[in-house]
């Protein structure tokens, strides 16, 4: 990662670091920790980035982005960060499968004494 901060270039919405889609992957990272004394602010904050970049894009190419992918893009990943961020804090990991019928189990904390399964929630 370079000195420059993960920082968003408009109207086009790259990160002005590695030039990916921002948020880049290291662009959350900063955002969270920027966010860790007000978390529920970083949600509205991207909400609006949302609403800005979706009016950017569509004067730039003159047709919506992908509202799916869009959301995906600025919301779908900050509750889950800031759920990771906040049990790293309390000293817990959680771990979620990524992949196949595993994606099915329920997630597994990873403590001192090693991984142990939460009971699913009802």
């Amino acid at each position: 990662m370079s000195g420059q901060r993960h920082a968003p270039v408009r109207p086009f919405w790259f990160c002005a670091s590695c030039v990916l889609p921002w948020p880049c992957e290291h662009a959350k990272v900063e955002l969270v920790a920027d966010y860790s004394d007000e978390p529920k602010l970083l949600g509205v904050d991207m909400a609006d980035c949302l609403t800005e970049a979706s009016r950017d894009l569509t004067d730039l190419y003159r047709t919506a982005p992908d509202p799916v992918q869009h959301y995906g893009r600025f919301l779908g990943w900050v509750k889950q960060a800031l759920t990771a961020h906040r049990h790293r804090d309390s000293g817990r990991v959680l771990c979620r499968p990524t992949c196949g019928a595993a994606r099915q189990a329920p997630p597994t904390t990873v403590t001192s004494t090693g991984p142990q399964r939460r009971a699913p929630r009802r």
